[in-house]
Order: C-alpha cells, then sequence, then structure tokens
C-alpha cells in the first residue's frame, strides 16, 4: 500500500506541469513563510532526491530560475 501511495505521489509531482508550477509555489512559499514547518522544496527532495534524482534536478532548476523571477 505505501509503495503504491509512493508511487502515485512521484507520478503527480514529476508530471512537467507540475514541477513547474510547486518551483512558482516554492519561491513564494519560502519568501512568505519562512518558518513554514515542511516548505514544498523540501516536499521535492524529500521525495525524489534519493528516488528519482533527475526529477529533483529539474525541479531546481526551475526553482533557482523562478526565484532570480520573482520578486515580493
Amino acid at each position: 500500500m505505501i509503495d503504491e501511495d509512493l508511487k502515485m505521489e512521484m507520478e503527480y509531482y514529476g508530471d512537467e506541469d507540475e514541477i513547474d508550477a510547486y518551483a512558482q509555489e516554492a519561491v513564494i512559499e519560502e519568501r512568505l513563510h519562512k518558518d513554514a514547518p515542511m516548505s514544498t522544496r523540501e516536499k521535492y527532495r524529500e521525495l525524489f532526491l534519493v528516488n528519482d534524482p533527475k526529477v529533483y534536478h529539474k525541479f531546481l532548476k526551475k526553482y533557482y530560475s523562478y526565484s532570480q523571477k520573482i520578486s515580493l
């Protein structure tokens, strides 16, 4: 059951559109809520760093790109 849940989560969060949207959200979230207990960026690291590093690096690339473009 847990493996099936993990698989579904990875499929959802690993989608190109979701990576893009969550990278934007992570930048905004970290600028507005620096004390958040589990940030979107940490969620991606936890989910993909070991299981699928390519997806994690795609996320980071977009995250850093948006961090230069988004100002609050």
